[in-house]
């Protein structure tokens, strides 16, 4: 059972216990308890009274103390069922918390030892006892075991607060002397200061935290220690940044506190560390966003101001220096009526002011004359902005609308010629509407519906079935599909599908892009023309890219092919899934890739190749000379290419320029002298004899005539 103990001071008696199994000596310590008892009450004295239970065996003992409790046990070491010092620990299992006096007839100083170390409060030799002895024997246990019990919680306390902080602490013992303030040893971490620095305990006990820090905030720190230690302070408070296990960088603030002993020495230190990592890059972040918005309020065209409430400028960009015609260190703390007529400058003021008194926003457009002279109209934005002091500031936007105005009459004209596009338009502009209910509907349709329909608008703005009905009947579904595709996803919308128009099928084409209202409401704005002839077009493209006996092919920037006819797959033996899978470079010779890269950022760059040739890998194994021609479409991020197999032909000027190898090494083996000249004598090759090769130089007759370089002699008829 558990004692509940309560200082001595707020005692009026004692509960105790005697387990004792000699029957005389039991009386014994009973009668001197309450003869104490009768000396106090004799004396008229509030004092201790004792109640007491007895025992006689240990486990009769432990069923009184189930049930009861005690403030004091008086415990005899030698029982029938339990013998010396570890009677002690077997009563505690069921008196936790009740002091334990030991009773023993031997005066036995190891065994008295024994018996503290096992948790009782004092030893009492029965033969030296007195009713003064027993009770103060008592008394002191009961008090000396409330203290180490506070104690106890005190320090389970303590501990709870340490592990159980957020924040990093560690308890530092002082070095012995001054000069090793180096050498501070730390006795204990909690693991909040352990997941802080990344290291466990027993490495940050161990370790030299002088390490941890960057070398001037170390001497910052050391300077604070050498104050404490001299006495002037008991702790500081530093910002400081540690190397955290990982090399990353933990800021934090230090507060340390040193704990003196009575004589002024340091007993121990108490470092709190607070992670600050979040505030320091709030500050950066801060930092950055007021250079941001310096960068971008400067960057901003319109001129903007900020006034306070003597209606000074305090921050202005720079547009608005330019538009006053005055640097900002001489506008920056005065108003209009230092650069501004009089007249107009009151009317600011007094405009401003009303502003500032009633806190609504302003907004005015106004004729300015600039520093040019030229006269042009400015819109003035005005809104009062209070500070968390309770100051308030005038903030202020100014927009030269002078070309928007111009742009407004343009904006007008541009409608109304819009209006005669969308009259003339090969197709029709409307705006769908599909509501939160599923409803559809046109809310605007243009005349174009006459040529495309055969129906008017307002035939279709009043009967949306009218169109949905007349759709082939094998495309609604996946032209349904598409609008509900858009309509959850908010992408543009883009469609082909077959209408049947007075039993004529016409392809149809949709493009527009959604958007969501305010009640759930998505409307798409867009067109729809007729593809017609553009599909039969692409229909008898797509034959003859599928007979082409070249090789065909769309491929896209990043290195993949989009689109291949079939004569790829006649030619290598790959499907065209597997052409498709990989990057082509994959297909290329190994000898051929670089070439082959630098050619397609040539591509990349909106140059077109011709005959660029490199050779592609079959399925067999074997290789295929192509050579290319291909137009580059940088909108699309597509190439398109043809290739043509040029195998035969490169083995055939193999062959060739085998051949010619192998007559030259035939004419160069003839001893005679050969040349060849044209029908007028003029050599246009000429091998000297072999004899003469090194006299005369190969090249020394080519472009003269035979007449003129043979001897006269030796010229025939045929040369003249």
């Amino acid at each position: 059972m558990i004692s509940v103990l309560n200082p001595i001071a707020e005692r009026n008696g004692f509960k105790v216990l005697i387990v004792e199994d000699n029957r005389a000596e039991g009386d014994l310590i009973e009668e001197l308890l309450l003869e104490t008892n009768a000396a106090r009450q004799s004396a008229r004295r509030l004092a201790e009274k004792f109640s007491v239970g007895r025992a006689s065996r240990l486990s009769e003992a432990c069923d009184i103390l189930r049930a009861e409790k005690f403030d004091v046990i008086l415990l005899d070491l030698s029982l029938p069922d339990s013998q010396d010092f570890s009677t002690i620990v077997k009563i505690q299992q069921y008196s936790i918390n009740t002091p334990i006096v030991v009773l023993t007839a031997r005066n036995d100083e190891e065994l008295a030892v024994q018996s503290i170390q096992a948790g009782a409060q004092d030893y009492l030799v029965k033969r030296n006892i007195d009713s003064e002895v027993l009770r103060r024997s008592i008394r002191y246990a009961v008090e000396r075991h409330y203290n180490q019990e506070a104690l106890r919680k005190s320090e389970e306390k303590y501990r709870s607060v340490v592990e159980n902080s957020l924040v990093g602490i560690a308890i530092i013992s002082p070095p012995i002397l001054r000069s090793q303030i180096h050498n501070w040893q730390c006795l204990e971490v909690n693991d909040a200061l352990c997941n802080l620095l990344g290291y466990d305990r027993e490495e940050l006990l161990q370790m030299n935290w002088e390490n941890l820090s960057f070398t001037e905030e170390w001497q910052a720190s050391l300077e604070q220690l050498n104050r404490i230690i001299s006495g002037e302070i008991d702790g500081y408070v530093l910002d400081k940044r540690w190397r955290r296990k990982d090399e990353k960088i933990v800021y934090t603030r230090v507060s340390l506190r040193c704990i003196r002993r009575p004589d002024g020495s340091i007993d121990r230190i108490i470092k709190v560390i607070l992670d600050v990592s979040d505030r320091q890059r709030y500050e950066i972040q801060l930092k950055a966003s007021k250079q941001f918005l310096k960068h971008t309020i400067n960057a901003t065209p319109d001129p903007i101001f900020v006034k306070d409430e003597r209606h000074r400028w305090i921050v202005l960009n720079d547009a608005f220096c330019e538009l006053m015609g005055k640097p900002r260190h001489e506008l920056i703390g005065k108003s209009g009526y230092d650069f501004l007529p009089a007249t107009t400058a009151e009317i600011f003021w007094q405009k401003d002011e009303e502003i500032f008194q009633t806190g609504i926003p302003d907004k005015t457009e106004e004729k300015f004359i600039d520093r040019a002279g030229k006269e042009r109209i400015i819109s003035t934005k005005k809104t009062v902005f209070q500070k968390a002091d309770g100051k308030k500031m005038l903030v202020g936007t100014i927009r030269d609308v002078t070309e928007y105005k111009r742009q407004q009459i343009a904006l007008e004209n541009s409608e109304s010629r819009l209006q005669n596009i969308a009259v003339n338009l090969p197709g029709m502009i409307y705006q769908f509407r599909l509501d939160a209910s599923g409803n559809q509907s046109f809310d605007c349709v243009s005349s174009g519906s006459k040529n495309l329909y055969h129906l008017d608008p307002e035939e279709i703005e009043n009967n949306p079935d009218l169109l949905f009905r007349c759709i082939h009947p094998d495309d609604l579904s996946n032209l349904h599909q598409s609008i509900e595709i858009s309509a959850a996803t908010l992408q543009p919308w883009y469609h082909q599908w077959r209408h049947i128009v007075s039993d004529r099928v016409k392809w149809l084409q949709g493009a527009s892009r959604p958007e969501k209202q305010a009640n759930g409401d998505i409307i798409w704005d867009g067109l729809v023309m007729d593809v017609t002839e553009l599909k039969q077009t692409q229909q008898e493209r797509d034959r003859l890219f599928s007979i082409s006996l070249d090789l065909l092919s769309i491929s896209g920037f990043d290195g993949y092919f989009k689109r291949l006819n079939p004569a790829w797959e006649n030619a290598f033996g790959y499907s065209r899934v597997e052409f498709l899978a990989q990057p082509f470079i994959e297909f290329v010779h190994p000898e051929d890739r670089e070439n082959t890269r630098t050619t397609l950022e040539t591509l990349k760059l909106g140059n077109p190749i011709i005959n660029f040739e490199n050779r592609y890998l079959c399925k067999n194994g074997s290789y295929k000379w192509l050579s290319w021609t291909a137009s580059p479409f940088a909108e699309e991020g597509l190439i398109y290419a043809v290739a043509r197999d040029v195998t035969a032909s490169k083995q055939a000027e193999a062959e060739l320029r085998k051949s010619e190898a192998t007559n030259r090494a035939l004419l160069d083996a003839i001893p005679d002298m050969m040349f060849r000249c044209r029908a007028d004598g003029t050599l246009i090759d000429f091998k000297p004899a072999k004899d003469f090769q090194e006299t005369v130089p190969q090249n020394i007759f080519i472009g003269k005539k035979v007449q003129d370089v043979l001897p006269q002699f030796c010229r025939s008829n045929r040369f003249k």
